[in-house]
């Protein structure tokens, strides 16, 4: 009966140990190694002082333009960075009548002094500077040189100053710009070789 005993009582004790294989923890699992996003590439980059080709889309006059008048302008010519297009030709803006003079008497002819201020072009709004007339129409030849924000255009004579719509014009970026490329550069025009 005490033999049996222990052997039950062994057998029980024995059956509460656990595995041996259990007694050491399981090794820890590697991380999982998530895949690494690709670098993204920089956007195309022009710095500010670009000089960008607009055009007027009404004309503008020194008869009937006032100072605060807004007038529309359009891209000539697109805003192309070495990747490609980042504005094409087209895309809208405006610019601003700073001042507006009337012919006076003693000969005084009519002026107009304009800001280009922005293009549109999606979300992005471009700001502009440094307008300059690079054109020729009505009566204005005189001062066409940069000036830092704001381009004086006066008639040759007595008279009030015409700008007519599609009147060519330059302007400079006034800020660093960085867009996508929406379409690829323009090919220029080679050369012909002399034969």
């Amino acid at each position: 009966m005490f033999k049996r005993s222990c052997a039950l009582a062994a057998a029980l004790w024995f059956g509460c140990v656990p595995a041996r294989a259990q007694d050491t923890p399981p090794a820890p699992s590697a991380p999982a190694v998530l895949p690494s996003e690709p670098a993204t590439a920089p956007l195309p980059h022009l710095p500010a002082g670009t000089v960008v080709h607009i055009k007027l889309l009404k004309p503008l006059s020194s008869k009937t333009n006032k100072r605060g008048d807004t007038f529309e302008i359009e891209l000539a010519e697109p805003i192309v960075a070495a990747e490609g297009v980042l504005v094409p030709a087209g895309a809208t803006g405006r610019g601003e009548v700073i001042s507006a003079s009337h012919k006076g008497m003693g000969g005084q002819a009519g002026e107009l002094v304009l800001a280009a201020r922005y293009i549109d072009f999606g979300s992005q709004r471009i700001p502009l500077r440094a307008f300059k007339m690079s054109g020729t129409g009505g009566d204005a030849t005189n001062g066409m040189n940069w000036c830092k924000a704001i381009f004086v255009y006066c008639s040759n004579g007595a008279s009030e100053l015409e700008i007519p719509a599609g009147f060519a014009a330059d302007a400079k970026l006034a800020a660093d710009l960085s867009l996508p490329v929406v379409a690829p550069a323009p090919v220029q025009d080679q050369p012909a070789e002399d034969k």
